[in-house]
């Protein structure tokens, strides 16, 4: 292997403080470099990958040609400099700048715009000429024209990158780049050399790289629709009107914390109504309500304790036949208690399971999913949530309150499933959500419902999905594989 050159990744004195990291994992991280020849001939020899679609073979070449002049031209200081006070900027939520926004930037030395700068590194670069790329009329001359959202980024270490003290490598990301483990990614030194990363393991130093925005559309224009809430319309109360000869449509649901509220429909000529309640083996009389009182509040219950009830009628003649028994769990919650999340985190390599480093901090979706017998709904939908960088949620918890909203469990159910996805905003697909719920006419069992297709969405990647009960701890931890969630209490 040869040698770096020094003048290029050496910092100053005066800065080593800031940078040894870099410098260390930078050289710990290089797998290949090799020898302007060697480069020149491996070049030369690569087969492209056969593609279908001539337009993304077109535009790969355009985005590797582009990535081998950034590498040179990032030579110049203040160059570099324009680039991370740019992509700190984080137009579009990342470490990302649109190179058609850098083409008319002017540079003070050598006294030309961004365009110039790279067109007259591509005319004098040797390797270019060597492998027949540089024309006048050379695609790098019309990239930001073929692909308006093509852009560099930064995906890590921006913020501590001082530009006056490093030089990075500058890696390309292909057009049509799928994430999945094992991926090797490209990437040119100042001198042409290729380097081969690994896309699973982030380097401990900051990387350039050229590909198309996930997050501004083929015309150029920033989507803004991704960072939308959606909560859909609560849906109306059923009324209650039919008089039966026993206490019916009994319904049991959560009032304040440790306590239950139970309701029944009044019948025609009766002295008043027992309310039987069963927490263990044996149903025991718990109240007897007087003639037209239809209501029963059980307070200072057990949380996380399962009640049985069932009711009856007092008559002049004795008693109706039973009502059908309901169950459910007492909870620490109250009805109407706003449901927020406090915060998160991923291990390492769950973080890499859905994004790998050179695509920089996670873009989340949560969706929340109410499930019924007959079907599902999404009752919430996040807008994206992201750290300012991967470091902020790796290993550590990312302290980011997510107002959800007032869990009503009459409106909402009792059970709810969090559906967690990363976003790869360059693949659209479709997927089923699937909710539970609770049956209180079979014992308060946790049932599978039906799903709900969300279509024509990025969110192909799966972080997991887990069903959250209103009698759980409110102080839970969830951990769905590496990817840990906590709300507020």
């Amino acid at each position: 292997m040869h040698s770096v050159n020094k003048s290029i990744i050496t910092p100053k004195k005066s800065s080593m403080k800031n940078q040894k990291p870099f410098l260390f994992l930078f050289a710990a991280t290089l797998l290949v470099a090799c020898s302007k020849d060697e480069s020149m001939q491996q070049q030369a020899n690569v087969q492209p990958v056969s593609i279908v679609d001539p337009g993304i073979e077109l535009k790969n070449r355009m985005l590797n040609e582009y990535a081998l002049v950034l590498a040179k031209a990032v030579q110049q200081k203040e160059f570099r400099t324009l680039i991370r006070n740019r992509a700190v900027q984080k137009f579009d939520g990342d470490f990302d700048v649109l190179i058609g926004s850098l083409e008319s930037e002017v540079l003070k030395e050598p006294n030309c715009t961004v365009k110039e700068l790279m067109s007259n590194v591509q005319k004098t670069n040797p390797l270019l000429r060597c492998i027949g790329e540089a024309s006048p009329e050379s695609d790098l001359r019309k990239i930001t024209s073929v692909m308006p959202n093509v852009q560099v980024s930064v995906p890590i270490h921006c913020e501590e990158w001082d530009p006056s003290q490093f030089v990075p490598l500058v890696a390309v990301l292909p057009y049509d780049y799928k994430e999945k483990p094992g991926n090797k990614i490209t990437a040119y030194d100042s001198e042409g050399k290729v380097h081969i990363l690994n896309a699973d393991k982030e380097p401990g130093f900051p990387v350039l790289v050229v590909g198309r925005s996930e997050r501004v559309n083929e015309q150029g224009n920033l989507d803004t629709a991704g960072y939308c809430v959606h909560i859909p319309a609560k849906p109306a109360f059923k009324s209650m009107s039919l008089l039966p000869e026993y206490p019916d449509n009994l319904i049991l649901t959560h009032g304040s914390a440790k306590s239950l509220l139970l309701e029944w429909t009044d019948i025609v000529g009766e002295t008043g109504y027992e309310v039987w309640r069963m927490s263990g083996t044996t149903f025991q009389k718990v109240a007897q309500a007087a003639a037209n009182d239809n209501n029963f509040v059980d307070v200072n219950l057990t949380t996380n304790q399962k009640y049985w009830y069932k009711v009856r009628a007092t008559t002049p003649t004795g008693f109706s036949s039973w009502s059908p028994i309901m169950a459910t769990t007492a909870s620490a919650r109250s009805d109407n208690e706003w449901l927020k999340i406090k915060r998160m985190k991923f291990s390492t390599s769950a973080l890499n399971a859905v994004e790998g480093w050179i695509c920089g901090a996670p873009e989340i979706r949560l969706r929340v999913v109410q499930g019924s017998e007959g079907g599902a709904t999404n009752v919430y939908t996040s807008g994206i949530l992201e750290p300012n960088k991967r470091g902020d949620i790796n290993n550590v918890w990312w302290n980011k309150e997510v107002t959800i909203f007032a869990w009503a469990t009459s409106v909402y159910g009792t059970v709810l499933t969090f559906d967690w996805r990363e976003e790869d905003w360059l693949t659209n697909v479709d997927f089923p959500l699937t909710g539970s719920y609770e049956d209180k006419k079979s014992g308060g069992a946790v049932k599978v419902g039906g799903s709900v297709l969300i279509k024509n969405d990025p969110g192909g990647d799966v972080i997991g999905n887990t069903s959250v009960m209103w009698w759980q701890e409110k102080s839970q931890i969830y951990d769905l594989s590496g990817f840990q969630w906590q709300f507020t209490y």
